[in-house]
């Protein structure tokens, strides 16, 4: 499992209606590494006393790269929560962690329990969400959490490609 291609990982730290920075690092694409690489570059940035609420575009980063939410969540005492579009289909990742991993059932687990320690996936403001907070919390969190997202991802899909193109 060595020689993993990497992809951007970028952070947009927003106030209310305003960005107040922006961090970046990498991570391997259908890799291991997202938890670590999203608390190290929080924990070395100036901002990282200043954050209340983790967003990702949905449980995996670059591909695999499983990050288990209520993991991230309980070490670094803040809500995290992943938002996608489209409704998730757990079955289907999972069947790709496994063909992907086929030579490593262990490695295929380890993800496996990282997607399902996400827990459910709730429809609030147009987006499906899993969250750390509680389910009457999502609701409120979900807007400021896409509109950081969005910027993030145009952000990491200029760096990959020369050009920003798509939704959340």
């Amino acid at each position: 499992m060595s020689g993993r291609k990497r992809t951007p990982l970028f952070c947009v730290i927003t106030r209310k209606d305003t960005i107040e920075g922006m961090l970046s690092s990498d991570v391997e694409v259908d890799g291991f590494d997202g938890e670590k690489k999203i608390l190290h570059t929080l924990r070395r940035s100036r901002f990282s006393g200043q954050v209340g609420l983790i967003a990702l575009n949905g449980v995996a980063l670059a591909g695999l790269n499983v990050v288990d939410i209520a993991k991230l969540s309980k070490i670094i005492g803040i809500t995290v929560i992943a938002v996608t579009r489209k409704a998730p289909s757990r079955s289907m990742m999972e069947d790709a962690i496994r063909k992907h991993c086929k030579s490593d059932a262990n490695a295929a687990e380890a993800k496996i329990m990282a997607l399902r320690s996400a827990g459910t996936f709730h429809k609030a403001e147009g987006f499906y969400v899993c969250s750390s907070a509680p389910v009457n919390e999502i609701k409120r969190l979900v807007v400021p959490a896409a509109a950081g997202l969005r910027i993030a991802h145009m952000a990491a899909r200029a760096c990959s490609t020369g050009e920003s193109a798509g939704r959340l």
